[in-house]
């Protein structure tokens, strides 16, 4: 009898609990885990840095043409 009660509240209590490992049969995902996070952040920085890469050559080139026709007129 109380063997039996003792087995029935291991049974409740492991129901009432998050699934784990060992007693879940298909994977419980509720979000995103800090590792995908942790990519699209790098995907997102990567695409900054070539953006501001990009900008930075085109008015470097902007500034160059600009000093180089200052300087002609001056001489």
């Amino acid at each position: 009898m109380i063997f039996s009660l003792l087995k029935w509240l291991t049974a409740l209590c492991r129901m009432a609990v998050a699934p784990t490992a060992s007693n879940r049969r298909t994977p419980v995902r509720k979000g995103a885990t800090a590792l995908e996070y942790l990519f699209v952040i790098s995907l997102i920085l990567v695409v900054l840095i070539a953006g501001v890469q990009s900008v930075a050559n085109s008015t470097k080139g902007l500034f160059n043409k600009s000093n180089d026709a200052t300087s002609k007129k001056s001489n």
